[in-house]
């Protein structure tokens, strides 16, 4: 009997030796993502390519594969098809986004693009294509700042020079508000000539933005959003707490005092209560030392199991150790 251990990563040799791997298996085997050698692939059995359930299954890989092990999985079923001859038709959007980028190139023009935009703009591209597919759509047709607004996810593949060439128009604002509220988030690159845009016109309303991308604006322009904003991006936060992970400490910090700062404690002036904890939740271990040192120890021996859950950032393990292991917190 072979038996996978997961305390180690897998290897490549580890992973090749599953036989008789289907796509659904392959879907649940999570753990082993990173150890997916070619062999697998090709072996990789297909009784169906049909049906919802795969669509959603093909979503997962998308996010959890390295672009090399998506091409060598987009191969693998190409492969799959010529040998049984199968129409996937139907299904094609599903496997779309794991063409490699130099076939991609190839297959696809401006036209075909336009022609189906509804759903080459439901797929959820990566930014190298979404940029490649809104570069060949600019080379067949001009593009305006209405009309992009119809290619949903391939939009997020605009050029930081197109988006300026509407700083002047009237729906500008407009404009940035779509672009920054696309599925998935915005590229750096074009995050960054956004924010570049909003100090030179520092009369542009930030409150109009979505919670996500505010989230992640410089921590000068915070100071500048409303209290429900900045109550809705803490809602975001909760709900894409791995996304706040993925911003720099400062920022993580910022967002955690701001928090305090903003929504304020019922308990004694200066004191972080329970109420406040309730509100900071994950955000407890990014506060800074002198905000750990003015939380309420009865209310977090209450929580503690609660705490257990948190990510704790490695800026801070020493702070919140000292914090947890007080005589008073103890008994």
């Amino acid at each position: 009997m072979f038996v996978l251990n997961f305390s180690q990563p897998p290897s490549h040799r580890s992973v090749s030796l599953l036989c008789q791997l289907t796509l659904e298996k392959l879907c649940r085997l999570k753990p082993l993502h990173s150890g997916l050698s070619p062999a697998v692939l090709r072996d990789l059995q297909w009784p169906e390519i049909s049906g919802a359930a795969h669509c959603q299954c093909w979503k997962t890989l998308l996010t959890e594969l390295k672009p090399g092990h998506r091409a060598m999985l987009y191969n693998a079923v190409q492969e799959a098809l010529q040998r049984e001859m199968r129409n996937i038709t139907q299904q094609v959007n599903c496997l779309l986004p794991f063409v490699p980028l130099r076939k991609l190139i190839q297959a696809v023009d401006g036209e075909t693009v336009l022609r189906s935009i509804s759903m080459y703009g439901g797929i959820s591209w990566s930014p190298q294509q979404a940029q490649l597919l809104f570069s060949k759509i600019q080379e067949f047709q001009n593009i305006t700042s209405k009309s992009v607004r119809s290619f949903g996810q391939i939009a997020g593949g605009m050029s930081c020079d197109f988006l300026r060439l509407w700083i002047n128009d009237t729906d500008f604002t407009e404009l940035l508000q779509f672009v920054s509220a696309l599925p998935g988030g915005t590229r750096p690159a074009l995050r960054k000539c956004i924010v570049e845009d909003l100090r030179k016109q520092p009369d542009l309303d930030l409150n109009a933005f979505g919670s996500g991308f505010a989230a992640a604006l410089p921590v000068t322009m915070l100071e500048n959003l409303s209290n429900a904003s900045f109550r809705a991006i803490l809602d975001h936060i909760q709900t894409h707490f791995a996304d706040f992970l993925k911003l720099p400490h400062y920022k993580q910090t910022n967002l955690a005092e701001k928090a305090v700062t903003e929504l304020g404690s019922s308990s004694a002036e200066g004191m972080i209560d329970g109420t406040a904890l309730d509100v900071l939740g994950p955000l407890l271990p990014f506060l800074d030392r002198d905000s750990l040192a003015l939380v309420d120890r009865r209310a977090l021996t209450l929580r503690l199991e609660e705490i257990r859950s948190f990510c704790l950032p490695k800026e801070a393990l020493r702070d919140i150790s000292a914090l947890l292991t007080q005589r008073d917190l103890l008994g």
